[in-house]
């Protein structure tokens, strides 16, 4: 994941020189990665994510670096590439883009009351979908269906369930 908005980050900045434009497909991706990293600077959440982001920052900040610069795109890519950090929504759109398919969201608060299932699926509508950019779906691909428990900031991947013959 992290692999792909580097890349992703890299070439359409490349692009968008050589052009002689200052915005090309990454764009995006910049500006939300710059937008994680003043929210996790100037925040005060402590979360491991929020946490960690800050700390790599600060020898970044302390050597007379900024924020919106290659360097400090960089360090959130670090951060987040690690295991235990949780990816957010820039991750999530990432994964749509790359798998081709739909990302189903679906949030719970804890003491939250079951959802109602809907009768020709038996599964609940999702809250929120996050399609890939451009109409880039693979019409074959099953949506992604994400569970957001909002109490304790990450995504669970939610996984059919199989019924074996006993």
């Amino acid at each position: 994941m992290v692999a792909a908005l580097r890349e992703a980050m890299a070439r359409d900045a490349d692009a968008a020189a050589s052009a002689g434009v200052g915005a090309g497909a990454g764009a995006a991706e910049r500006a939300e990665v710059d937008l994680q990293l003043a929210e996790a600077q100037r925040g005060s959440a402590q979360d491991d994510t929020s946490v960690r982001l800050r700390a790599a920052l600060q020898p970044l900040l302390a050597a007379g670096g900024t924020l919106g610069t290659p360097g400090a795109r960089e360090a959130y890519l670090d951060v987040m590439g690690r295991d235990g950090v949780f990816g957010a929504r820039l991750e999530i759109e990432t994964i749509a883009r790359l798998l081709r398919t739909p990302v189903h969201l679906y949030y719970r608060l804890p003491g939250q009351p079951p959802p109602e299932l809907d009768a020709a699926s038996g599964l609940p509508p999702p809250q929120e979908v996050v399609e890939p950019p451009c109409g880039g779906v693979d019409a074959a691909a099953e949506p992604l269906r994400l569970l957001h428990m909002m109490s304790a900031r990450h995504f669970d991947l939610l996984l059919p369930l199989v019924q074996f013959e006993v």
